[in-house]
């Protein structure tokens, strides 16, 4: 990563203009900020702009990378180890000024991880709930996901708004009522089954309408991991019965899969 002297400062990252890239992107997250900054930041350079080049070039290398929720951590320290001191300030100080949740998540959670900066982490919580918010989407569920569980991983690991971060996974849960098409509500469920989080009997029930509804649709993949999770449920409030029959309505999946696929005309017996 390039260094300038004097070093950039906020006010240069005011400045150069990020906030329209950002407007001007129609998804909201970092990979496609990713794109146009290298652009910004090549533009820069052929005006003659060092400051501004360099700014966008900074803001490139910080959202180049994915989000690995289970392993960001170590994950983060490795692949942004070229970061200096230099960098991770002009990133310090610019952190609270960034109005675009994405973006500030990312950079905070970069900053707690390389200098274990607390309040950089606490805004990263808060940061990535108000992402996960912005790129909620039921179809397209894992961008959303995956800022909830970092969010969530993140607070427990700082103990900072902890049950925030809970709640906030349950008003989804509420909107999504078991009837969102594809794996969100399983992946949030599981994830407060993991920290024995949230009332068990109530979500057993939104499990099996979920699996109910997933059978409905002959979608078996679907409606077996709801009748896991409503098994692992009634597990957490030591329903030995009730935990029973639903791990046997899991079983029942594969029967039933088996049946579909030896109706029409391309039926398959494998």
């Amino acid at each position: 990563m390039p260094l300038i002297n004097p070093p950039l400062t906020k006010e240069d990252f005011i400045n150069s203009g990020w906030l329209e890239v950002v407007n001007s992107s129609d998804r909201k997250e970092c990979s496609a900020y990713n794109r146009v900054f290298w652009n910004k930041a090549q533009e820069a350079k052929e005006a003659g702009n060092v400051r501004e080049q360099y700014v966008f070039e900074i803001l490139a290398f910080v959202t180049g990378i994915a989000i690995k929720p289970e392993s960001t951590e170590e994950f983060f320290a490795e692949v942004f180890q070229n970061l200096t001191d230099e960098h991770l300030n002009f990133l310090t100080e610019i952190a609270p000024e960034i109005s675009a949740p994405e973006l500030q998540a990312r950079i905070a959670d970069i900053l707690w991880v390389k200098k274990r900066n607390y309040r950089m982490a606490q805004l990263a919580v808060t940061a990535y709930l108000q992402s996960a918010t912005e790129l909620e989407d039921p179809e397209k569920w894992s961008p959303c996901f995956e800022r909830i569980e970092r969010a969530l991983r993140l607070a427990r690991k700082i103990n900072h708004k902890f049950e925030d971060v809970v709640a906030h996974i349950e008003k989804v849960l509420e909107r999504c009522n078991g009837e969102d098409p594809e794996f969100l509500s399983a992946k949030l469920m599981e994830l407060l089954q993991e920290y024995k989080c949230g009332n068990f009997n109530k979500y057993a029930a939104l499990a099996e309408k979920a699996a109910t509804l997933s059978e409905s649709a002959h979608d078996w993949r679907r409606a077996r991991n709801y009748w896991e999770i409503k098994a692992q449920w009634h597990r957490l409030e030591k329903d030995a019965e009730e935990e029973r029959a639903a791990q046997m309505q899991a079983a029942e999946t594969y029967v039933k899969e088996a049946e579909d696929s030896l109706k029409g005309t391309d039926a398959s017996y494998l």
